[in-house]
């Protein structure tokens, strides 16, 4: 049986609806011809790029146009790719979630857990795997954090972790937008969110992939954070474990603040 933290009932946070910030039609196509490009390492030309988003070529060809023109986007040989003004607003606002993280950092940590070790950032509802270390003990999600794939909130013990967190009025408003497209994953969250604010550590066993058990702990300081940083492997590497990793991840974490910055 996997290990198990039940606090309070009565204390989860309210999941009654809250105000939740509105999509906007265009600034969500927009955001899904960026995120198409990123994920395609040779470019992506237009006819691709509609194909994608399942849209008509007329309808992107405009928002296409206008983000090349700014530097969004920039063309070559009639394929699209990444632009450098993504890179350039995220250092000019020093907002670089994990900065503070490196490949160095990540394969110590692997070594000394003895199981794979990942970041992962916040992007909107999901969270992204950003670096990774370790053997790979579970082959298959070696794609989901080499290529950058994103994983809903609810669904990841990072996202957990991440969610403990948040500000109060964005996890209601979280919770009432993908709690009932998550039943299971927002039960198991809400029996252990007091838990997880208080040891700052989030455990889950079978959570997104059922032969996998995770420990994660939030990258950052007191309060709202954008990032984690997680302990996976096979229930048998992990389960039993959480308090200890939990502990390594912590002392690595306060470890890497402490440095000076560059």
């Amino acid at each position: 049986m996997p290990p198990t933290n039940t606090p309070d009932p009565s204390a989860r946070p309210a999941a009654a609806a809250a105000p939740r910030r509105p999509h906007h039609r265009t600034v969500d196509r927009v955001a899904a011809i960026l995120d198409a490009v990123a994920h395609a390492p040779t470019g992506l030309s237009l006819s691709q790029l509609a194909a994608r988003l399942e849209a008509p070529v007329s309808s992107i060809q405009g928002l296409v146009n206008g983000l090349a023109a700014v530097g969004y986007l920039t063309e070559e040989g009639k394929r699209f790719l990444l632009g450098p003004a993504t890179y350039v607003l995220n250092l000019a606002a020093g907002r670089r979630p994990a900065a503070e993280v490196t490949q160095d950092d990540l394969d110590e940590l692997s070594a000394r857990t003895g199981a794979d070790v990942l970041v992962a950032v916040r992007v909107g509802d999901s969270v992204v795997y950003t670096s990774h270390a370790g053997p790979w003990s579970i082959q298959r999600l070696a794609y989901r954090a080499t290529e950058y794939r994103s994983s809903p909130l609810l669904c990841a013990t990072a996202g957990w972790v991440i969610l403990a967190f948040a500000d109060e009025r964005d996890l209601r408003a979280h919770l009432a937008a993908e709690g009932e497209r998550h039943p299971r994953e927002t039960a198991e969250f809400l029996d252990r969110i007091e838990h997880i604010r208080r040891t700052r550590v989030a455990f889950s066993h079978g959570l997104g992939d059922p032969d996998v058990s995770a420990v994660a702990v939030p990258l950052g300081g007191e309060g709202p954070v954008d990032a984690a940083i997680l302990a996976i492997g096979r229930h048998e590497q992990v389960d039993g474990r959480s308090t200890e990793l939990g502990a390594v991840l912590h002392a690595a974490v306060e470890r890497w603040q402490s440095r000076p910055k560059p």
